[in-house]
């Protein structure tokens, strides 16, 4: 078993790496944003500290592509997704055209973005 510790807290992970007993952090946007610091930030400064833990950005709830583009820019690596916007992802991939591309299709849906 591994084990990833869920914070954005770098002196905790600190504290908690230097166990020996942790392989890794998962964080997410909401727990970043409590520490008041951004998220690339934060992953860099975890990777700093110990290039040998594996750092996971979790995006949970994603409801619409803008969410979805929205993940894919903070460095996302797992996103909770539903069905109906996972079918349109496999029609457009998450390029830069393909997300376009995607946008102006769920538009043209009527569906909201919000």
């Amino acid at each position: 078993m591994k084990f990833f510790v869920d914070t954005a807290d770098v002196a905790e992970i600190k504290a908690l790496a230097a166990t020996g007993l942790v392989d890794g952090v998962t964080t997410h946007p909401p727990l970043v944003a409590k520490s008041g610091q951004r998220i690339a930030d934060v992953i860099a400064e975890i990777d700093r500290n110990d290039p040998a833990l594996k750092t996971e950005v979790l995006v949970a709830s994603v409801r619409s592509p803008r969410h979805v583009i929205t993940a894919a820019r903070l460095g996302a690596h797992v996103a909770t997704v539903p069905p109906n916007v996972l079918r349109r992802l496999f029609v457009h991939p998450p390029t830069e055209k393909g997300l376009a591309v995607f946008l102006a299709d769920w538009a043209r849906s009527g569906q909201s973005i919000a």
